[in-house]
């Protein structure tokens, strides 16, 4: 039997404490299981894979570019197993941790592992089939559940000082966006999502809040800069047309 395989995990320097899951203790929060053998769990932080836009990549490229070395925050769950160890360890590390994608944990797993298997058996085929094709309906309402909306992980918290400084740092010389305008078709669709959202008391508040004379005078200089559109209306009793200029 070829005992080369192993379970690891992705651990997010940014979320620091004690995260435990059965005999599992972890220091960091994880947020991504995986198996394979020799370098296979570094794989993921190659530039050509770190390209392609998921929230995994994304989560990895946000940790390096704050400083953190991400290698010291990889670690092997188990080692020296068999392919079927490995891939049945995998499966069940991911479920008692929990997808964040379905609303049970902070993997950004998006299966319930086991892909990539050299050779599956028919009984494993048959393992696969069940799990990613028959979804239950309690868990494609988790999924939808997941994807409407909800409170952010940091509502309530704050961000530590050092952790303040390595963001400020990283988004030094950030360009992204820079002179960008959204067209008139964007900016109507964004117009349609806003009509009809309540808002809170506390944005109700700050609307109130009096404005700053720059904030005035940018508001003024707007308006005086809009484009102007041409209206002709007739002048019943004279016979003519009157141009009128109205401001839109």
């Amino acid at each position: 039997m070829n005992n080369k395989f192993y379970v690891y995990v992705y651990l997010n320097p940014m979320k620091e404490g004690l995260f435990q899951y059965e005999n599992h203790l972890f220091g960091y929060e994880p947020f991504y299981i995986g198996k394979g053998y020799g370098q296979r769990m570094y794989d993921h932080l190659r530039n050509g894979r770190l390209k392609k836009n998921s929230y995994k990549n994304n989560k990895i490229k946000q940790i390096i570019k704050l400083g953190f070395n991400f290698k010291d925050f990889i670690i092997k769950i188990n080692q020296n197993l068999s392919e079927t160890e490995a891939f049945d360890l995998e499966i069940k590390m991911i479920k008692i941790i929990g997808r964040k994608d379905i609303n049970l944990g902070p993997l950004l797993n998006l299966t319930d592992g086991g892909e990539g298997k050299d050779n599956p058996s028919s009984e494993t085929r048959k393992k696969l089939s069940i799990v990613h094709k028959n979804i239950s309906n309690e868990t494609r309402k988790r999924m939808i559940v997941s994807h409407t909306g909800k409170p952010s992980g940091m509502l309530g918290k704050h961000h530590s000082e050092e952790t303040k400084r390595k963001f400020s740092l990283a988004r030094l010389g950030n360009k992204h966006s820079l002179g960008y305008k959204h067209t008139e078709y964007s900016k109507n669709l964004m117009s349609k999502s806003r009509k009809g959202v309540p808002k809170s008391e506390e944005t109700k508040q700050k609307m109130k809040k009096p404005k700053s004379s720059e904030h005035i005078e940018k508001l003024r200089y707007a308006a005086l800069h809009r484009k102007k559109k041409t209206w002709f209306l007739p002048r019943f009793f004279v016979g003519e047309f009157v141009k009128i200029y109205l401001i839109l």
